[in-house]
């Protein structure tokens, strides 16, 4: 992304995306509020391991040895004995998520930890955990030197019952008055020997004690004064990042998703074509009694809105000669009917002559706007008109405006789109100039007909008018694209119907306009349709009458 387009998507979502996070901050600051406050007790185990245990160095035997007491620690059978000992009312699974064991690094410490509600009984349990387990290693260690003594501790049990006989033998010689001179000796051989033996089992039992290594509660567990969870701090930060982390990326997803052309930006960054202007909502509705009800401030707007696409036009093509503008669309209902009729309007009001051509062979529409018969218009001129001759250009009529003709698209024919692309049209289209400064076509929409494309291939300009978040940009460029591929020389986009927010910026902002009328059916107008005040004086033509005043309103006339 560039940017130019982060900086867009942050001015657009900033607000949503504080919201967002906010919310989610305030909703973790409720939940830690309402959770249950947990105390935690920790104490230290040191860990002494011996040089029999060794496995390496000395300090990975350290490591080793504080990472299997820290296992056991929290073995089944040392728990049990604990809710045993001190009569627990919980379970094993339960006390096993609430004690944990866990060795230093580089250190001969385990450090135990236990999670309970109450402080006290956190601190009680995690005791009588180290000293059962202390318990347990040293009644393990007198097993080992026993078992390892056993031979030694056997001898000096055979000699001393062999001694204990002697003695009472020796005790009975001396009564009856026998020699003891050899049993004597005998006897101080064996004690010797005796005192021998004990030695060596003192010696053999400090040497294994030295190799088993030891354990000892090295702290014991104090009373915490504080809970441990939750941390409403941190939760209330962690969810408010969450929250953040999920708004953007829903933001750029949308963003990334939406393929809709909302704005003058969407339509050069996604077509690569100008924005030649961007036409607000408009409506005017017509009541009894008068022609319409009309908003000057947002007439207004709108009023400029197509005087910067007249401008605009006008210098789409400073090298060559603008004569002949064709106006298409996407879809239906875009309003390039009304966008065709408002256009040429802003032309001829700069004293220019111009001739508005009803192209749509399908479903036209300028006759409705300039209220005038549909009959005896382009569709019967081509019909009559030779292949190859200079057309009489009988059949333009004159309307309320000065400097401005209309050539109505005639009888619908059944085969518009072979009509348009015969030799007679080209004749006729080709006849259609020398007394105009400008041409003005409107033909049916190039992205779902063929139509179009025969005449913009020999038009000066091709207009595309998409409607504002409706039209994708997949779906205009597809119709770009087709344009270009019959030479026609699309210069921009006009994008129609634009919200407020879409238009602010691009023209001035004439404040908030109400549509409609209480006592007005829905179905009295429909939006964006001519929207210039008529002009005084002659018609267009300069010979026909001016218009009877009784039907020249004072205001933006009501074309539908």
């Amino acid at each position: 992304m560039q940017p130019d387009q982060l900086r867009k998507l942050t001015r657009k979502w900033a607000i949503p995306i504080v919201v967002v996070m906010i919310l989610g901050a305030a909703a973790s600051y409720l939940v830690s509020k309402r959770l249950t406050p947990m105390y935690a007790a920790t104490g230290t185990v040191l860990v002494i391991a011996g040089p029999g245990e060794a496995v390496g160095s000395g300090t990975a035997n350290a490591g080793e040895a504080t990472a299997t007491a820290a296992r056991l620690l929290t073995e089944p059978t040392m728990l049990t004995e604990v809710i045993s000992k001190l009569r627990l009312k919980t379970t094993l699974d339960n006390l096993t998520k609430e004690v944990s064991a866990v060795a230093e690094t580089n250190t001969e410490i385990v450090d135990v930890t236990v999670n309970d509600q109450s402080p006290a009984r956190a601190a009680l349990i995690a005791d009588a955990l180290m000293n059962a387990y202390v318990v347990e290693v040293t009644t393990s260690n007198a097993t080992r030197i026993a078992e390892e003594d056993a031979a030694v501790q056997g001898s000096i049990n055979t000699l001393q019952a062999t001694l204990n006989a002697e003695t009472q033998e020796l005790a009975s010689e001396q009564r009856t008055g026998q020699p003891t001179n050899a049993l004597q000796g005998t006897i101080a051989a064996n004690q010797g020997e005796l005192g021998q033996l004990r030695i060596q089992l003192g010696v053999d039992e400090a040497a294994q004690a030295a190799t088993l290594g030891a354990v000892s509660v090295f702290q014991p567990a104090p009373i915490p004064d504080k809970p441990s969870s939750p941390n409403t701090l941190l939760n209330t930060v962690a969810g408010g990042l969450a929250a953040l982390l999920l708004a953007a990326g829903f933001a750029y997803l949308r963003e990334f998703l939406d393929q809709g052309l909302k704005s003058a930006e969407d339509v050069r960054d996604r077509l690569g074509v100008p924005c030649l202007g961007v036409i607000p909502k408009f409506r005017h509705l017509p009541i009894r009694g008068k022609s319409f009800v009309p908003n000057h401030r947002h007439d207004e707007a709108v009023m400029e809105a197509y005087r910067r696409l007249r401008i605009n036009l006008l210098f789409a093509t400073p090298d060559a000669e603008l004569k002949t503008v064709v106006v298409t669309s996407v879809r239906a209902g875009e309003g390039k009917t009304c966008t065709a009729a408002n256009l040429a309007v802003a032309l001829a009001s700069s004293d220019r002559r111009v001739l508005l051509i009803d192209a749509d062979l399908r479903k036209p529409d300028q006759h409705r706007l300039f209220e005038t018969s549909l009959e005896g218009g382009l569709s019967e001129l081509i019909l009559r008109t030779p292949t190859a001759a200079r057309v009489p250009l009988n059949g333009l009529r004159p309307t309320h405006f000065a400097n401005l003709s209309l050539l109505t698209s005639g009888t619908v024919p059944h085969n518009p789109a072979e009509l348009l692309a015969s030799k007679r049209a080209m004749a006729v289209l080709q006849s259609i100039g020398p007394e105009q400064d400008l041409i003005v076509i409107d033909t049916a929409p190039a992205g779902l007909v063929t139509d179009p494309l025969s005449i913009a291939s020999g038009a000066s300009a091709t207009m595309l008018v998409v409607e504002a978040g409706k039209t994708k940009a997949s779906q205009a460029a597809g119709t770009i694209d087709a344009l270009r591929e019959v030479g026609a020389n699309v210069i921009g986009v006009v994008l129609n119907k634009a919200t407020r927010r879409s238009s602010t910026g691009y023209y001035y902002q004439y404040g908030q306009s109400r549509y409609g009328h209480p006592s007005i059916p829905n179905n009295a107008a429909t939006p964006n349709d001519f929207v210039f005040p008529e002009a005084n004086g002659a018609a267009s033509n300069g010979h026909a009458p001016a218009p009877d005043a009784s039907r020249v309103p004072s205001a933006p006339p009501p074309f539908r």
